[in-house]
């Protein structure tokens, strides 16, 4: 998470994402199949970012909620003593941003460089 911008800090804030992750620790869902390695690792990714991104409110809140629930006991200590930096934003680049050009589609056949002709 270090490394990446702010769009996947985004992502990762997102209610799909995080419900997904509380499902791995929660016993309502797949907590009591998950290891305990699973789900300290979980645990710990949650609590770093809530650190780290203080802007993703629903990060803190999720974690919040996991120790409102008892499934979080108290806070992990976290091994990386080095601050958590926001990287600057890159330059948008046109063919990933632009959304009709995302969408692009090629019609016909495609020459491989293995020889093998793959239709689109």
């Amino acid at each position: 998470m270090k490394n990446c911008g702010k769009r996947f800090h985004n992502e990762v804030g997102k209610f799909r994402f995080l419900n997904e992750m509380i499902k791995i620790v929660s016993p309502k869902y797949l907590g009591t199949r998950s290891s305990e390695k699973v789900k300290l690792k979980v645990i710990e990714l949650m609590y770093s970012w809530t650190v780290g991104l203080p802007d993703e409110l629903k990060i803190s809140e999720a974690y919040q909620m996991l120790k409102k629930q008892g499934i979080v006991k108290e806070d992990p200590i976290l091994l990386d003593d080095r601050p958590f930096i926001v990287p600057t934003p890159r330059p948008m680049n046109a063919v990933f941003e632009d959304e009709e050009k995302s969408k692009v589609t090629l019609k016909g056949t495609t020459k491989q460089p293995s020889g093998f002709e793959t239709e689109l």
